[in-house]
């Protein structure tokens, strides 16, 4: 029935979403095309099960569930979006500091050299890096517990509501 050609499938691409937490800021890529791709396969879903449904007036409970379930997704893609802006936004400071001190060290020089020694070099080659990794990866780590909680709170809560014997 309806439990193991929607329910079941669409729960499954909201947690095979979540999995984008556990991936590297950097991996830009795999993340949105995760996203994305879960988000198109809901749609799919939500298509068939309306295609199916009965032409109503209202929205049934199957439907409110995959049009959750799909939000679920697009928030995480919310979620990477912030991610990919603090990521930009603490390189941004990194190089910065980077920069500044490059330049008070030149000064200081009696005849400052333009050249990086290669301490320096590995500093500005890997501050995309750590900046990804530091910022972008707090805003994971709430994420990895918040939206699995939320969903697990919203599957008992639809399941307690649409399940008991005195909903009609």
């Amino acid at each position: 029935g309806y439990v193991t050609q929607y329910i079941i499938p669409s729960a499954l691409l909201v947690v095979l979403a979540f999995a984008s937490f556990w991936l590297p800021p950097s991996a830009v890529p795999a993340r949105i095309a995760l996203a994305l791709t879960n988000f198109l396969a809901s749609c799919v879903i939500l298509r068939g099960a309306l295609m199916e449904l009965p032409n109503v007036h209202y929205t049934t409970a199957l439907e409110e569930y995959l049009m959750i379930n799909m939000a679920f997704i697009l928030m995480v893609l919310l979620e990477y979006l912030m991610v990919a802006n603090f990521s930009i936004v603490g390189l941004r400071k990194m190089c910065h500091e980077f920069m500044k001190k490059y330049m008070k060290k030149a000064q200081q020089e009696e005849q400052p050299s333009m050249e990086m020694n290669e301490g320096e070099q590995n500093d500005l080659i890997t501050c995309n890096v750590k900046t990804k990794e530091k910022e972008g990866g707090k805003v994971d780590q709430i994420a990895k517990i918040l939206l699995p909680g939320l969903y697990l709170l919203f599957n008992m809560v639809y399941f307690l509501v649409y399940m008991t014997d005195d909903y009609e």
